[in-house]
């Protein structure tokens, strides 16, 4: 955490919410295949859609080491709504190149598509603070820290569609 956002004298907050995913297969096709050097993934181009009450975020899940000393990325596309339920998940044409790649060279049973996104958002994981759930949760940690403060979270975290 950079300096500017530190205060010693005072705790950090505890984050609204944690999210949990695991790689996907042409990610742990990558590593298998050792015929690449990978660095780690990271979260990019977070977006607020207010209109369409949509989050978008890309996942770059794969930097891959290029010959000409560049890097190619694989990155995924995530939309969630306003509490945090996916709504899609798209891949890219580079995650799309690798994942055939990677099917004609063996490491992969099968070329993920969009039918293996739609699957791989049911896997993500919500931490409740006790438990990983399979439903979006606010971390109770953010809600007591936010106090009677927090109606709209709390309002948010309680209601049930």
């Amino acid at each position: 955490m950079s300096e500017r956002y530190w205060d010693d004298n005072k705790p950090l907050s505890p984050a609204k919410l944690f999210v949990a995913w695991e790689s996907t297969v042409l990610r742990k096709a990558l590593l298998a295949s050792n015929d690449y050097q990978l660095s780690s993934s990271a979260l990019f181009n977070l977006q607020l859609d207010e209109r369409r009450q949509f989050i978008s975020l890309q996942y770059i899940e794969s930097r891959i080491k290029t010959m000409i000393g560049g890097y190619s990325i694989t990155p995924i596309l995530f939309t969630f709504d306003f509490r945090f339920n996916p709504v899609s998940f798209a891949s890219s044409d580079h995650y799309d190149d690798y994942s055939k790649e990677m099917f004609e060279k063996g490491y992969l049973s099968f070329i993920p598509d969009a039918r293996y996104l739609h699957t791989f958002k049911d896997s993500l994981l919500y931490w409740n603070g006790t438990d990983w759930v399979n439903e979006p949760t606010l971390n109770p940690a953010y809600l007591e820290s936010v106090g009677e403060d927090s109606s709209y979270y709390k309002e948010w975290y309680f209601k049930k569609d």
